[in-house]
Formats: structure tokens, sequence, C-alpha cells
């Protein structure tokens, strides 16, 4: 699990060594001062920038303790770096695609989550820890080195006992089978203004992806949602970027809960205003269900009960289909225990139960592989407000990614998902024919005519057909709800180089092209070049095409 200095260096390394390919550059710093690295990766940039050509954006580590999808990004990185040239299907996409990969937005929150295992950092912007009455200010008082969790007898307002199945494990009190005194448990640290009675929890949790202004609502219904959408320098630079990259086709958003992949909630089947969206972000999130096995849902409450009706607030991959009209996925990796068996969607008897299952499940892998440090043996300190309290428990990141062995057959598996959905971009196939009509003298009048000397030659009129034919899978709208946001961001057609136009503008829209539909144009110019110049370009879809129509 790399921290801040040590995956920069990562990203830097790649990016230097392939600079023909790939560069990097910060969307913003984090109020702790880190950079939020974008990079760019593209080939043959000389001869079709990369503004000109379709994009495809991929995030991670969104949320402080998800390092899964920050690790995605860089095995992304190498991937397309060093396969390039030599792989077939990597040089396609870098030579008709250019691929963006923001490898972890929460910086600040996840050096904390990563180095000291700290609670409370589900992704951050502001100062993580504010210090508020009878709530734990989360510090290492015991000088190991990380922040982990407290507990002391408390039969008042204890809540939790030992597992009579591990007494390592703490769980509900009403547990059957749970053993020993009442718990009470708070993150590691001392406590702020305590009046000697409960230790309360923190009440501030600043979540990125509650931050986006598709359903935002305000914090007091939605825990983390920040005082208004895109709040933080963090959301609101990643939300320019999106707004600036019209030449986007897709956004892939990697995090680490239960294994599955969720679509937009207005794309689901049965509410999705437009069908044809539903039918193609299903097609694609279902090549991402057979390659990385993880399953396409609407959210979970459909895992657990069939119900698709589940809708986030202020999520980003609803932001991206509902406001900039492209098919939007968050790819949810696993974490540590459904690697041991637990599954996306799986009921347990009571919560109660649930919560040991997981445990005794967590506490199977740190007894397998002690070396990754999951968990941390309760060890006795004397407090300087409770007294006698023991400290451990589970490191936060790695309760919450997938185990180490199974990290790089995950980065593999989404990697290939993501060049999957790279094949989801408008093709567009120009052809052209011209017919030779009868020479016209120079000086023929028509009120369309482009001014020329008294003395240039004669001549000749062409009929120039153009055909335009979309042999991608998707429309140069990207979807039906991009051409309504986007109303007047059409395909325009140029056709230069004509000393007159007789028939036909020389500049013009049209109407977007489906999936497999053909456009015709004709023009009736005169000219006397040998050749004339078609440019095709359209602001959704990086759809850029120079093709030269030679006349004789």
């Amino acid at each position: 699990m790399p921290p801040y200095e040590e995956l920069t260096s990562a990203l830097q390394s790649a990016v230097a060594q392939a600079p023909h390919l790939a560069k990097m550059w910060s969307l913003v710093k984090s109020e702790g001062g880190r950079d939020v690295w974008c990079v760019e990766v593209a080939a043959n940039k000389e001869l079709l920038p990369p503004a000109q050509r379709p994009a495809l954006l991929v995030t991670g580590n969104m949320h402080a303790a998800e390092i899964t999808g920050s690790m995605i990004g860089l095995y992304l990185l190498e991937y397309l770096t060093q396969k390039y040239p030599a792989d077939a299907r990597v040089a396609d996409v870098l030579e008709q695609m250019v691929i963006y990969i923001v490898p972890r937005l929460a910086v600040d929150g996840a050096e904390l989550v990563i180095t000291k295992s700290a609670p409370g950092s589900v992704a951050r912007s502001k100062p993580l820890f504010i210090k508020q009455k009878n709530v734990p200010f989360p510090e290492d008082l015991d000088g190991d080195g990380l922040i982990l969790t407290m507990r002391w007898p408390d039969e008042k307002y204890g809540t939790m006992r030992l597992s009579g199945k591990d007494s390592r494990l703490l769980v509900p009190k009403d547990t059957p089978g749970a053993t020993g005194p009442c718990y009470a448990t708070c993150p590691e640290g001392l406590i702020h203004d305590w009046d000697g009675g409960r230790v309360e929890n923190s009440r501030t949790v600043n979540d990125f992806n509650r931050n986006f202004p598709a359903n935002w609502r305000p914090a007091v219904g939605c825990l983390g949602a920040g005082p208004y959408p895109l709040s933080e320098p963090e959301t609101r630079a990643l939300a320019d970027f999106v707004l600036a990259h019209s030449n986007l086709v897709g956004v892939i958003d990697f995090h680490t809960g239960n294994p599955a992949i969720f679509y937009p909630s207005a794309a689901i089947k049965e509410i999705c205003k437009y069908p044809e969206d539903s039918r193609l972000i299903e097609k694609i999130g279902r090549i991402g269900e057979r390659l990385t096995g993880f399953p396409l849902l609407s959210g979970y409450q459909e895992a657990i009960t069939g119900e698709k009706t589940e809708r986030l607030p202020g999520c980003f991959r609803d932001w991206v289909y509902e406001h900039i009209g492209l098919p939007g996925f968050i790819v949810e990796t696993g974490l540590c225990y459904n690697y041991f068996g637990i599954a996306t969607g799986q009921k347990f008897e009571s919560p109660a139960i649930k919560e040991e299952t997981i445990g005794l499940v967590l506490l199977q892998c740190h007894d397998s592989y002690p070396e990754y440090g999951l968990f941390h043996d309760w060890r006795p300190f004397d407090h300087p407000q409770l007294g006698r309290v023991e400290i451990g428990g589970w490191h936060r990141a790695i309760w919450s990614c997938a185990p180490l062995f199974a990290t790089g057959e995950i980065c593999s598996r989404c990697v290939d998902f993501v060049m999957e959905c790279a094949a989801y971009r408008p093709e567009i196939e120009v052809t052209a024919e011209v017919q030779a009509l009868a020479p016209v003298p120079a000086s023929a009048p028509t009120s369309t005519r482009t001014s020329a000397p008294a003395s240039a030659p004669a001549s000749a009129l062409y009929k120039i057909t153009v055909t335009l034919h979309n042999s991608g899978p998707v429309s140069t709208s990207i979807t039906r709800q991009g051409a309504a946001m986007y109303p007047h961001a059409l395909p325009v057609i140029k056709l230069q180089g004509a000393d007159e136009m007789i028939i036909g503008r020389a500049w013009q829209k049209i109407a977007h092209l489906n999936p497999g539909e053909t456009h015709t144009l004709e023009w009736v110019v005169r000219a006397e070049a040998a050749a004339l110049k078609l440019e095709l370009s359209a602001e959704r879809g990086g759809i850029y095409k120079q093709v030269v129509i030679p006349l004789r």
C-alpha cells in the first residue's frame, strides 16, 4: 500500500521511462499540501493531439482507506507504457485515444490511513480531526506509530463484549455466546473536554463521493456531503477536469467495497429516460462483470433484496451520466474479508452475527498472513483520563482492501475491463466521391462566389458526395442523455479549398450519428485547386478527421 511519496515516485518513474507516451501534472493541491496527480497516456501526439481524440478517465482512492484504487491506477499506467507498441490492443487504444488516470483523489486521508491506520478518514479535504466535546481527538498515545482502537470495561455505556469463539474479537453485546464484561471503545487518543460521561463518536466525516452535484443533499440528511456541492478542492478539481475534457467517452472509478460494478442510478432499465442508454451501459457493465467476476448492480440493495431502487446522494458516477452524459461506473474491488469467503449481499441471521462472522474471517486472514499487520493484539495502557485501557484492533487500510496476495490479479482483471471500455467510442468512416461537371468561366456571376482575380484561369464544376458512417458502438453524442444536456454540441463539417460554393455550405452542423448510421452530404463547387480538404470535428467524443479529396 504505497504512501503518497512512494506513489508519487512510482508515477514519476513510469512517466520518465515513457516520455513519448505519458505526462503528469497536479490537478490541485490538498489542504495538506499534497498533489492530486493526473497522468495522460497517448501515442503519436504530434500527429493527433489528445484533445482531438476520444478519452477515457480512470479514477481511484476517492475514499481514503480504499487504497486498491490507486494501485489499479499505477498498474494501468505501467501496463500501457510497457506494453506499447508490441501489444496490438494497447497500440490501438493509445494511437486512437487518450487515457487519463487520477490514481488517488483523497491524498490526505489516504496518507493517514496507510501510515497510521487513522480513523474517520473516509475522505477529506478539511482538517481531518476537529475537536469536539466528549469526542476523542485521534493520536498515537503508546508510541507504536499507529492510531488504533482503545477498549475498556464499562457496564454503563459499553456496547461490546468478547466473542465466545475468539477472545481477541469484540462483538455486539447481544451476540449469542458473547462473554465477559461490556466494553466501550473509541479511537486511540485523548478525549476533548470530557465531562466524565459517555465517550461520543466523531460527527465530522467528509465523503468526497457525496459531494458531487447529482442528487446532492445537505449534511443534515447525508453524513459527509459537505456544506455545498463540490465544496472540496479535490472534488471541484475533478469536476473541472471532466468539464474541460468534452472528448471523454466514459469514466471508471475504483473503490473497495464488497465486490460489485455499479452503474448510474438514472440508467436503471425500469426508470431510464432513454432506453438506448440503459442498454449501452448494461452492455458495457456485463463485459466488466465477465472480466472481473464482480456482479453488475444498481446498488447493494439489489444484491440483498433484488430491488433496483437505491440512489446515493452526491455520487460521482451519477453526476458524470446525469450532468455530462457519459457512461460512468464504480468498480468495488472488495474488502479483505471478501477474499476469505464473505460474498456480496450475503445474508446473516442478525447484524451481530454478521459482525462476528466477518471478524472471525478477518482473524483467520491475520493468522494466515500475520506479515500484513491486519490485526494488532490488545496491549494495556494507562490513559490519563480513562485509566487502564487496552489498545489494539484492526489496521483500517488493510481491513478495507483486498489482501495483497489477491491484488495483482484484481489489478489485471480491472485493467482488462478498462481496455474493453476503451472500445466504446464513436468511429466515423469518411468516404468521398467526385464527379467532374462542365467547365465554367472564371468570371461567371454567382451570389456565393468567393473573390478571385479577373485573370484567374477557367475552373471546373465538381459534384462532391461525402458519406459519413459511424462504425463504432456508441453515438457521436455518446449517450442520449449527453445529446439532451449538450444540444448544440453537434458534429461540424468544413469543406475547404473551393473557389465557389454553388450548392451546399462550406461550414455546417449535422445530426448525431448513432451506431451503424450513415449521413450523406453533397456539394457542387467551382474549384481551380487539385484537391479539397474536408474536416470533421465534434465537441463530444473527441472526433476529429481531415480528409483530402483529389479533384483530378
